[in-house]
């Protein structure tokens, strides 16, 4: 029986690196980048079958392909209305890269807001939600040092003042934190990184028994898979400032 999840969360949480550690799994498959390269749902499949054999970049892995998804739905945007021949076609594509591959998981990572209504429509409403989280200072802190949302206008982020900067980059996150909320509280299991770091096992263990995927615990990754961030550089952003404006979040997630 196949299963589906989507990995979600904000940018800068670890949702990359659980998609990697996903990718290494014996059971799972997704768009990865010969869905980018080629999009051909036999390919793709074949290469997710064999990708032991494989050599480095060659091997599949989990990928957040905004091309590949607007082919479906357009602007990919949270209120985007779906035509029935899209989601068809989408269906028909990963049914045939899903047989292909051989697994009983797929996969899709998405960050920032998640299109819940596509998924919805997508997998009728049949699919499991893993919602990765990191302390929110330090994913704005990082937002900031990697200018998101204003990588194109090095101008503007520089004549921010360091409030501004913080306003910015906290309403960024707060919008794609809303959004997350929406996903069903039954069929989603929220994973903070920070436990991730210091209790491996136990988080693995969770996952692997919210998912049913057998094989996490083998998988071996990375002791430091995120650094950037950890520390918030107080030239960017106001630490006092994000800590207030971001509290919601933060004692959601247990962090305070």
């Amino acid at each position: 029986m196949q299963t589906n999840l989507v990995l979600t969360g904000p940018g800068r949480s670890g949702t990359t690196f659980f998609a990697h550690l996903l990718s290494k799994s014996n059971h799972v498959c997704g768009n990865s980048q010969w869905d980018f390269y080629f999009h051909n749902p036999y390919l793709s499949g074949l290469a997710w079958r064999v990708k032991s054999l494989l050599p480095g970049k060659l091997s599949p892995s989990i990928l957040e392909d905004y091309t590949y998804w607007n082919k479906y739905a357009k602007k990919f945007g949270i209120n985007t209305e779906f035509e029935s021949d899209q989601i068809l076609d989408c269906r028909r594509y990963l049914s045939t890269l899903i047989r292909m591959s051989n697994k009983t998981h797929f996969t899709i990572k998405i960050t920032g807001c998640h299109r819940k209504s596509f998924f919805d429509e997508l997998f009728s409403g049949n699919y499991l939600v893993l919602d990765i989280n990191r302390h929110p200072v330090k994913v704005i802190g990082s937002y900031a040092k990697q200018r998101w949302g204003l990588k194109n206008n090095a101008n503007k982020f520089n004549k921010m003042s360091i409030e501004e900067r913080t306003l910015f980059y906290s309403e960024l996150y707060l919008r794609n934190y809303y959004y997350n909320g929406q996903f069903s509280k039954e069929n989603t299991l929220k994973i903070k990184f920070e436990d991730y770091l210091e209790n491996k096992e136990k988080t693995l263990t969770d996952i692997q028994n919210f998912t049913g995927i057998k094989d996490l615990k083998k998988i071996k990754m990375p002791n430091s898979p995120i650094n950037e961030g950890n520390r918030v550089n107080e030239q960017l952003i106001d630490k006092r400032l994000a800590h207030k404006l971001l509290i919601e979040p933060i004692k959601q997630f247990g962090y305070e």
